[in-house]
């Protein structure tokens, strides 16, 4: 089965494991996308979702969350970032297969949101142009705070995609498809002010970058009018989203295997219950 709509991942940290829930159920009944938007988590779950890797995402983050090599505050102090993401490219697959060989071969279109640290707007790479992509995936999915120094795509500083394009349905539209969107927060959810604290710790940390600091000032504002947007999209048919069907109680970090595993199967679930619904979107948009 072939959709001819564009698949957009919606990030936030371990809440991610819900989309790789959904994705796995698209995975089992063949689904191709001709073009994948994906930021922060959601740019993760496309890597494996281009791959044809049923399952590795949730292996990655019940197995790897707790493992110092991947996640630690040494990574911190050494690297500038919570994540080793080169220990996620170099060492995971040596346990975790990656299907590289289909991943190089796709023909799907994968592009991944970042936030220029230049202009606090956001940046979308594309695999197979950007010759940086690994670096790409790496910014998309580094949280400011928790990252310190900018991770340089194409020679310019990116991180996190979340603060100025939290779901990049935007870009989903202005290439002229219909997106099918998944989101890891509830349908009502919105996000609250950025708390004081938290925007002078980022201007200390990014204090060459005044135009990024703005965008994380202004993020709950930029989420929340997306959020409307993505709503009204959904309410008039010209988008499908899934949202999970229960309150998501997790944070961006989640350790706790039994937590992702609930996620995980919440995600599977919701799109295995909504797949008619799915299919007769699909044949309205043809």
């Amino acid at each position: 089965m072939k959709l001819n709509v564009a698949l957009v991942l919606q990030g936030g940290g371990t809440r991610g494991i819900y989309t790789s829930g959904a994705l796995d159920f698209l995975l089992e009944k063949g689904a191709e996308f001709p073009l994948i938007i994906g930021v922060s988590c959601g740019a993760l779950n496309g890597v494996n979702f281009v791959a044809g890797n049923e399952g590795r995402t949730k292996e990655i983050m019940i197995k790897y969350m707790k493992d110092p090599r991947f996640v630690s505050v040494p990574n911190f102090l050494l690297h500038g970032s919570l994540f080793n993401f080169k220990f996620m490219w170099e060492e995971m697959p040596k346990k975790l297969p990656f299907n590289q060989k289909q991943y190089d071969e796709s023909k799907t279109r994968f592009l991944v949101g970042t936030t220029s640290l230049e202009t606090g707007k956001p940046v979308f790479f594309e695999k197979g142009v950007c010759k940086d992509f690994k670096h790409a995936v790496a910014a998309s999915s580094s949280l400011p705070r928790i990252t310190t120094k900018p991770v340089m795509v194409e020679g310019h500083p990116c991180l996190d995609g979340g603060p100025s394009c939290s779901i990049g349905f935007h870009k989903a539209l202005e290439e002229g498809f219909t997106p099918l969107i998944i989101c890891t927060r509830e349908k009502g959810y919105r996000k609250a002010e950025q708390k004081p604290s938290t925007i002078k710790a980022c201007a200390r940390l990014y204090k060459k970058y005044p135009a990024f600091v703005d965008t994380i000032r202004d993020w709950s504002k930029t989420y929340n009018k997306d959020m409307e947007e993505i709503d009204s999209l959904g309410e008039s048919g010209k988008a499908f989203v899934l949202y999970p069907s229960i309150p998501v109680h997790i944070g961006i970090a989640e350790r706790k295997k039994e937590k992702l595993e609930a996620l995980y199967q919440q995600g599977y679930k919701d799109m295995e219950a909504r797949f008619d619904e799915l299919l007769a979107f699909l044949k309205r948009a043809e």
